[in-house]
């Protein structure tokens, strides 16, 4: 790297880190972008991505070849339209989920995620919506992943609620 290269990094809950190219990772990022955006780089995009590879180790097994391998082509809830779902949600549309909403009780969140092309709506409609569309026959209704990204218990119960059973 280049003196005054901008990079991104994690450096966990601080507000400020000198930077250790022996012992962080360094990630460049293009000179003309705002160094403010490196957090989506270096720490919200890693968590939404490890949420994509659960999900993808649960369908696959530890035989991950590829990120989104676990979703493609399935139905996709997330709840919480914050950073991480928000992320979460446009991974799981570039990686081919055949469908995705996400569902946040916010109408200023639900209205972003709109805005980024990403079908919303309220907690409570998207797990009937789920139940009453994605069925493959008897009883098999609902999600086939669902991703919690909202720190609420009730949203963890509407997660469960969504899913088909399994």
């Amino acid at each position: 790297l280049d003196v005054g290269a901008i990079v991104a990094t994690t450096y966990a809950h601080k507000t400020g880190h000198t930077a250790d190219p022996d012992h962080d990772l360094l990630l460049p990022l293009p000179a003309d972008i705002d160094p403010i955006l490196g957090v989506f780089v270096a720490q919200m995009g890693p968590i939404a991505a490890n949420g994509i590879l659960h999900a993808d180790a649960d369908a696959v097994g530890r035989d991950i070849t590829e990120l989104g391998s676990g979703i493609a082509g399935r139905p996709v809830v997330v709840l919480g339209a914050g950073t991480v779902g928000l992320m979460t949600a446009l991974f799981a549309q570039k990686l081919g989920a055949s469908e995705v909403i996400i569902a946040d009780p916010s109408p200023f969140r639900r209205g972003k995620a709109q805005d980024m092309g990403i079908a919303a709506m309220t907690e409570d409609a998207v797990w009937q919506h789920a139940k009453a569309r994605w069925h493959n026959g008897g009883s098999d209704r609902g999600a086939d992943v669902v991703f919690q990204t909202r720190a609420h218990a009730g949203s963890l119960h509407t997660a469960l609620k969504t899913l088909k059973p399994q």
